[in-house]
């Protein structure tokens, strides 16, 4: 008897001790909207998922339960829901001010962040290249973005920082931003944008995910409100990560780990009954003897017109 009764909890110890438990992060509704064909709200959630201090990245749409208001979502809401895990899309922001070019810094950067974009598109994200100094452009890839600054552009050695990641954020609602500054902004007030807070406010209202990388005199300046350049990058990052790399050779570590953090980012489509009011939302996820459940979220439904 008591070796029935010793072997019984030697298995519920076991099978306790056994059992990795995972976590969400950064949780949240990033976009919700009445659908005409379905006639239910079409909601999509993005997290985070973490098994102690490394990604979860095998996840199988499959292994996770959605619940709204206490009840998991039926049937019909999962009939409808993506069939696959959907990457969220990327953009990378790279400084291409004077500084950069001065430390002969671009090269290098070029060929970190080539390697960067090249392993996130095998595993099959987007991933949009945007370089700025005193503008903001979009280019085709890493490998356009030149090597040697014109001369002439004497404008372009300025950095508007603020103003890049305003257009970022704007020109996709969902991207996952990676930013990458030497310096603290200093132009764009000169492009409409009074500082910090503007931007600060846009990644928080929109509960954006922005990674930051910062390097040479980054540390030292102060843009044009007096916020140290660290400082801004650490806040802009408030929903991601901030890395600063000491030398050249340290890009490539520095891209590696935020391409770990963002293999970790799953979004999920799903299909709620309510029209309108508050609800609250909560995620689970079981995966063999891993599983966690999220902290509930709060979402508004607007009223079907």
């Amino acid at each position: 008897m008591c070796g029935s009764r010793f072997e019984s909890l030697s298995l519920l110890l076991f099978a306790l001790t056994s059992c990795s438990s995972m976590e969400f992060r950064e949780l949240g509704v990033v976009a919700h909207e009445y659908d005409e064909t379905s006639k239910a709200t079409h909601v999509t959630v993005a997290f985070e998922v973490w098994d102690k201090d490394l990604p979860v990245q095998d996840l199988d749409p499959a292994d996770i339960q959605i619940f709204e208001d206490g009840v998991k979502a039926t049937s019909e809401s999962l009939a409808s829901a993506s069939p696959e895990i959907i990457r969220l899309p990327v953009t990378l922001l790279i400084d291409t001010s004077y500084s950069m070019y001065a430390a002969d810094a671009v090269p290098a950067i070029k060929e970190s962040a080539a390697k960067f974009v090249a392993a996130l598109h095998e595993d099959g994200y987007v991933v949009h290249i945007m370089r700025f100094s005193s503008e903001a452009e979009v280019m085709e890839s890493v490998d356009a973005i030149p090597d040697e600054m014109d001369p002439a552009s004497g404008e372009n050695r300025w950095t508007s920082l603020y103003r890049a990641i305003e257009i970022a954020l704007e020109a996709d609602p969902l991207s996952i931003l990676v930013v990458f500054s030497d310096g603290a902004d200093n132009y764009s007030q000169n492009r409409g944008i009074a500082g910090l807070l503007e931007v600060e406010r846009m990644i928080l209202e929109g509960n954006r995910q922005v990674h930051a990388i910062g390097f040479g005199d980054v540390r030292n300046e102060y843009d044009r409100m007096g916020v140290r350049g660290l400082t801004a990058l650490r806040r802009l990052a408030v929903n991601g990560s901030f890395q600063f790399a000491e030398r050249e050779d340290h890009f490539e570590e520095v891209f590696d780990f935020i391409a770990r953090r963002m293999r970790s980012v799953y979004t999920l489509d799903y299909y709620s009954p309510n029209l309108s009011g508050n609800h609250v939302v909560v995620i689970q996820a079981n995966a063999g003897r891993r599983s966690a459940r999220s902290e509930p979220i709060m979402v508004s439904f607007g009223t079907k017109d």
